[in-house]
């Protein structure tokens, strides 16, 4: 009987295909888990650009694997400014994205967090993804592609948001001020034991993981093989994830977490193992627990008429953002 593949078990250098010739582009590469998944698909092969706002340390990320892994070579990693803060620079990121590449096979973004102004993470991602799904789409029509947009989420949303929870995704407000109330349980009890804003972290975790579904269903209707899926990489021990926590809590649950290079692994699952695209019904568009099992994060992510809103209202309030600073539409879908 085959041994269940669990996060502890896959190795993400056995469990893919050699990506010579594939391009990957990942924000926020220069360290934690981007970095171990820029790590993964560079030693297969990949030629891998990081996304990132710090050049320096973004040299010194890439520098550093260099000098520690002998089979990637200098050729394969390269840094595209971007700047999570300012929505606007998406566009410049793919502008230089793309006039590098003529090709884009992998897709992978961090958490998707919505803050409480334009210049959200979620925004970012969701400009950025627009203006590269040209590319994207192109590459998929070529023969002997697997193209793959792969989003990073958890499972925050189902501890911190009751099921009847309806954040203003059908609102203008959509990414100004995306939480309508705050949970009891929340104002009276986690609030005490979690320094990040938990509600606005989970929202922001149910739009990053409805939009890719929704994309999914966009692409499939148009006929093009992008495969999406959002993934959970499991509880990692990240600087973000112990900063999230008050002291003594984050001692208490030290030992549960994974390392960086057990939580990329899912990323690099969803990215390019080749049993995603062999069972492509199965995870298109899902929601996937380590490794690779389909879940549901909470209701609001199958509610189309949330999702739709916040589709409608986000695209309108970035192309306004766009508008000021003198920079073109969002491009079609």
């Amino acid at each position: 009987m085959a041994q269940e593949l669990t996060i502890k078990n896959w190795d993400p250098l056995e469990g893919t295909p050699d990506l010579t010739g594939k391009v990957a582009f990942i924000t926020g590469g220069n360290c934690g888990l981007g970095l171990m998944t820029v790590k993964f698909l560079a030693l297969r092969g990949a030629k891998v650009y990081l996304g990132t706002r710090d050049e320096g340390r973004t040299q010194t990320a890439m520098s550093a694997l260099l000098a520690q892994n002998g089979a990637i070579k200098a050729a394969q990693l390269h840094q595209i400014h971007l700047d999570l803060a300012d929505v606007t620079t998406a566009v410049r990121a793919a502008d230089a994205f793309k006039e590098k590449e003529s090709r884009l096979d992998i897709l992978t973004s961090p958490s998707f967090i919505l803050e409480v102004d334009h210049r959200s993470s979620f925004a970012f991602h969701f400009l950025l993804t627009n203006q590269l799904l040209p590319l994207l789409k192109a590459t998929a029509r070529l023969p002997g592609t697997d193209v793959r947009i792969v989003g990073l989420t958890s499972g925050a949303a189902s501890s911190f948001l009751p099921a009847g929870y309806k954040p203003n995704f059908t609102s203008g407000d959509v990414l100004a001020d995306p939480a309508p109330y705050y949970p009891w349980a929340w104002r009276w009890l986690t609030s005490r034991v979690f320094v990040l804003d938990m509600i606005l972290y989970s929202i922001g975790k149910i739009a990053g993981t409805g939009f890719i579904r929704a994309l999914q269903r966009r692409l499939d209707e148009e006929g093009v093989p992008v495969l999406c899926t959002s993934i959970h990489p499991g509880e990692v021990r990240t600087d973000k994830t112990v900063g999230s926590m008050v002291p003594w809590l984050a001692s208490l649950v030290d030992g549960n977490f994974l390392s960086l290079e057990e939580g990329s692994g899912h990323t690099v699952f969803a990215a390019a193992a080749p049993q995603v695209r062999e069972e492509e019904a199965k995870y298109k568009g899902q929601y996937l627990m380590p490794l690779g099992k389909v879940a549901k994060l909470h209701p609001l992510v199958e509610n189309d008429e949330q999702i739709q809103g916040l589709w409608r209202d986000s695209e309108a309030a970035i192309n306004e953002v766009l508008a000021e600073q003198g920079l073109h539409e969002m491009l079609p879908w």
